[in-house]
């Protein structure tokens, strides 16, 4: 089925609209730009939203951890930190953002670390719930959308038309965090002392390592991929996230995603992804070794995502020969794209 680039460019600008600044994020030259709309398409999918725009998000979250500490009232003090695609630039939508609520007071430790001062007083399941149960009434005081969910408790910040999901968690310590009390080895277990450990700080900086390392070119990717999955119309796609899709990029290398301003580079990052989803596709093996941006976890292991993968790449394939005749048979094509 042909794409509908008349729809997806208006799913675009519609995720690209930000409420609170009362504009649309997409390229200035979006509505006076003779390109095509497959062209403008494939060009605005692989651009950032900005950050006049993430910069409202991050402040939403500011705010909520300011309400939270003015009012508070337990035994331990907090840590708050971000997580999520604002934190590496690679969101397509004017987004929300995962704020970090830790128990300072204490930490876990990784298995076969000595333990000289085991804590003993309180119970971290219970200091935790408390943590909840308090931060939840704050919320509800000071904002009208509040709701609770499993892992978090969202709150939507009207005035700047952001959501922020807030997210109980305790520190978990390692070996190599202690030695040099460098945050990207630090995890942490959300909601529970039984919870799996999780890396955000590694993988914030590992993504955002390897998108200067190629110029941006690593984040378009992953933003290509992401609005794939958005505007996917043959089918809903419900397994493969965000993670995953930043995985299969995280491991291409950094030639294949090079970004040059003022060429056509964009398409020749998409012909790449295109070329990694078909090795993945296709080989088991390197499928299930793929290791994600942190290098804890092998997201695409044993999970049955080829039949997205290849709905995905199929949309991509398509974009990209849609493209690439655009530019074939109209000479302006490639000039428009240079100064787009």
């Amino acid at each position: 089925m042909a794409l509908n680039y008349n729809k997806r460019l208006q799913n675009i600008q519609n995720r690209k609209f930000d409420s609170f600044l009362n504009e649309r994020l997409t390229s200035r030259n979006f509505s006076t730009s003779a390109l095509s709309g497959k062209v403008k398409y494939l060009l605005e999918a692989m651009m950032p939203i900005g950050p006049k725009s993430n910069a409202r998000t991050i402040q939403a979250s500011q705010n909520v951890k300011n309400h939270l500490e003015s009012s508070l009232d337990l035994h331990f003090e907090r840590d708050y930190e971000r997580q999520g695609s604002v934190e590496t630039d690679t969101n397509i939508r004017v987004s929300d953002v995962d704020l970090l609520a830790l128990i300072r007071r204490y930490h876990f430790i990784h298995p076969g670390m000595p333990n000289d001062s085991p804590y003993t007083e309180s119970d971290p399941n219970q200091d935790i719930a408390e943590f909840r149960r308090q931060a939840v009434k704050i919320l509800k005081a000071q904002y009208d959308d509040v709701t609770e969910k499993d892992k978090c408790v969202t709150i939507q910040n009207k005035h700047l038309g952001r959501y922020v999901d807030v997210v109980f968690a305790f520190w978990h310590n390692t070996p190599e965090y202690e030695g040099t009390n460098d945050i990207y080895y630090r995890g942490i277990k959300i909601g529970s002392r039984h919870a799996k450990v999780d890396y955000p700080f590694a993988h914030i900086r590992s993504v955002n390592k390897k998108g200067g390392d190629t110029a941006d070119g690593s984040r378009r990717a992953i933003r290509l991929l992401k609005t794939l999955v958005e505007d996917c119309e043959t089918a809903k796609i419900e397994n493969l996230s965000s993670f995953h899709l930043t995985t299969i990029v995280h491991q291409m290398e950094n030639y294949q995603l090079l970004y040059t301003p003022g060429t056509i580079a964009d398409l020749e990052i998409a012909k790449a992804v295109s070329t990694m989803l078909h090795k993945i596709i296709n080989n088991e093996e390197f499928r299930n070794s793929l290791r994600s941006p942190n290098g804890c976890e092998r997201p695409l292991s044993g999970q049955n995502l080829v039949r997205e993968l290849n709905i995905i790449k199929n949309d991509l394939d398509e974009l990209i020969a849609d493209v690439e005749v655009e530019i074939m048979t109209n000479f302006m094509t490639k000039s428009r794209i240079l100064t787009y």
